[in-house]
């Protein structure tokens, strides 16, 4: 029996109950891993300036959110996000390859340090934060900055070094000996 538009046999035959469009060997197999070129879940904890800025962020964030209400709640958000910067920009320069790629984000997280102690300032002059938390906070800031600041110090000396090795390219290296001062050339008198 025809169908009023087309004939029976141009449509498309269903699939059968068994068939499967593909294998079932492919199908079920699992996802293939994804490798990352830094493992950074793991070693980023290890790291004593990571800790102790994510401790610092979460104090920020328990010790401003007691005192937050509607009229003040943008000057009360900045520095817990501030806060969560700081420990976000030490991860990063952790993932970063090149000592002077880490130095750059660990700089900036210096920066924010000192961002959010002013942030903090405001807060206690405005009277929406404890004295007491803040002189906590500002020396748990102080030690996440000083940390920072060691490790920016190791960085520094990597790099130098870096710039004072002969290079490797083939080129001119300098002449091994004694160095010869234009005074001490002169013949006898």
């Amino acid at each position: 029996m025809e169908r009023p538009g087309g004939s029976h046999s141009a449509r498309a035959s269903p699939p059968t109950r068994g068939a499967m469009p593909h294998p079932a060997g492919i199908r079920c197999q699992p996802a293939p891993a994804t490798t990352y070129g830094v493992r950074m879940s793991s070693g980023v904890r290890e790291l004593r300036d990571w800790q102790e800025s994510v401790a610092l962020a979460g104090d920020v964030i328990r010790a401003v959110r007691q005192g937050i209400r509607r009229e003040t709640k943008a000057v009360s958000e900045a520095p817990m996000a501030t806060s969560m910067t700081v420990a976000t920009l030490i991860a990063d320069g952790y993932a970063r390859v090149t000592p002077a790629e880490q130095r750059e984000a660990y700089q900036t997280a210096r920066r924010a340090v000192l961002r959010l102690e002013t942030e903090l300032a405001i807060l206690k002059h405005a009277d929406l934060l404890p004295n007491g938390a803040f002189s906590e906070l500002t020396t748990r800031g102080a030690q996440v900055s000083k940390l920072l600041g060691g490790y920016l110090a190791y960085l520094d000396r990597q790099i130098d070094d870096a710039a004072r090795a002969p290079s490797r390219s083939g080129g001119p290296t300098p002449p091994v000996g004694p160095a010869v001062s234009p005074g001490s050339a002169r013949g006898p008198s």
